[in-house]
């Protein structure tokens, strides 16, 4: 336990299978916890209430939902990591720096009140997998849950989720974090079939005409991705915080992954190595508009940020990560990805591998790929839809160190 009550973290690898870890995105069935193929370009349809928006420029609504559209705050601190352990002191002062620049407030209350309010039911949407080196860490999220009470909200409203059991367990939670903070977990362990419904909210959905190998296109179910029922029905608000990773897949999972795949059933046919569509299935997900609407912060966990063999250990010795000691903090997903995208290719460059977007079995393959072609290009394609700012020089990036 450090001085600020909350028990750093050591890091110590505990791998999964390689499968779990490349089929992460699988389904989120969510029980409460003490209570609580083809090349062809796919043609998504949102059924819920609205449909997916039109490629639209942020002035045509999104400005008022983002409340800083473009806007990207990291702060660093050199203290945040010390002796591979998470240090809570360094982590709270760059939380309030973050939040106060990020709402232009000049107290740390206000900050979190502009955002939320005593009435609200806030999930907090965790990325554990990585654990124990690149993960959305302990003091980060009891930061946030800090952050919440400022605003008025009690524990008991408020409900770290993630997938599965497997996952959330080794990292401890519950007995880290405040009492009274409620957990949510998914199916105990990945399977392959991710199309049930049980948890899943079957009138909020985003139809993709490519279904899982064997699969039958005839069958809704199969095409379908269905938003998991604790956000489209229970929750009123979710703070978002994504760990930066480079992906074997996706090119990096950060803000835009981590409320896309963690949140919807059905996502493995997306990347049936080394087949892979993420470009077209990750936006047509985000663009939903329940999590448009409720997904209204971002912090970006970049304690530790794995650069190349991501997004989890594996027992290959290939996962490379290294400490950064920074926080994002944005209401704009897609210039957080956009900003994350530029950190892991600066890593990546100094330590001679090349640009994620470059990398797969038919582009540049340093050795370990899986895909046929990596495609961080769903940022772009999100920021094409108008779900974000995408352009690196249209992003404020402001850079502070503590």
């Amino acid at each position: 336990m450090n001085a600020s009550g909350v028990s750093a973290t050591k890091l110590v690898v505990k791998p999964l299978s390689r499968r779990q870890f490349l089929l992460s995105g699988a389904a989120l069935a969510v029980p409460w916890v003490a209570g609580c193929g083809r090349n062809d370009r796919a043609s998504p349809v949102d059924g819920a209430a609205d449909s997916a928006p039109p490629k639209q420029s942020l002035d045509a609504g999104f400005a008022v939902q983002f409340k800083a559209p473009g806007v990207v705050v990291e702060v660093l601190s050199q203290g945040a990591v010390a002796n591979d352990q998470i240090q809570a002191a360094p982590v709270r002062q760059m939380m309030t720096r973050g939040m106060c620049d990020l709402t232009g407030q000049a107290d740390e209350r206000d900050a979190w009140r502009s955002l939320f309010s005593a009435d609200d039911i806030v999930g907090i949407k965790i990325s554990p997998l990585g654990y124990p080196e690149v993960f959305s860490h302990v003091e980060t999220v009891a930061e946030v849950i800090r952050g919440l009470n400022l605003a008025g909200v009690p524990n008991g409203n408020i409900v770290v989720f993630e997938r599965y059991r497997q996952l959330l367990d080794p990292v401890g939670y519950p007995a880290l974090l405040p009492p009274g903070v409620r957990f949510a977990s998914a199916v105990d362990v990945y399977t392959t079939d991710q199309s049930g419904l049980s948890g899943y909210d079957p009138n909020q959905f985003v139809d993709l005409a490519r279904v899982y190998p064997g699969a039958d296109p005839n069958d809704p179910n199969q095409r379908r991705s269905c938003l998991c029922q604790l956000v489209s029905q229970q929750l009123t608000k979710v703070v978002n915080i994504p760990a930066l990773k480079d992906h074997i897949s996706a090119g990096l999972t950060f803000a835009l992954k981590n409320i896309t795949y963690g949140l919807v059933n059905n996502v493995s046919r997306s990347h049936v190595l080394p087949d892979n569509w993420t470009k077209d299935f990750l936006p047509a997900i985000a663009a939903m508009s329940t999590i448009r609407d409720k997904v209204v912060l971002h912090i970006g966990d970049a304690l530790r940020v794995c650069y190349d063999g991501g997004p989890g250990p594996l027992p290959d010795g290939n996962f490379k990560s290294f400490t950064y000691s920074s926080l994002l903090f944005s209401t704009d997903p897609v210039a957080m990805d956009r900003v994350g995208w530029d950190i892991l290719d600066t890593r990546r460059a100094a330590a001679g591998l090349p640009p994620i977007a470059e990398c797969g079995l038919q582009l540049i393959n340093p050795g370990h790929e899986a895909a046929n072609e990596r495609q961080p290009q769903y940022v772009l394609a999100a920021g094409d839809l108008g779900l974000g700012v995408a352009d690196i020089a249209a992003i404020q990036h402001r850079r502070y160190a503590l």
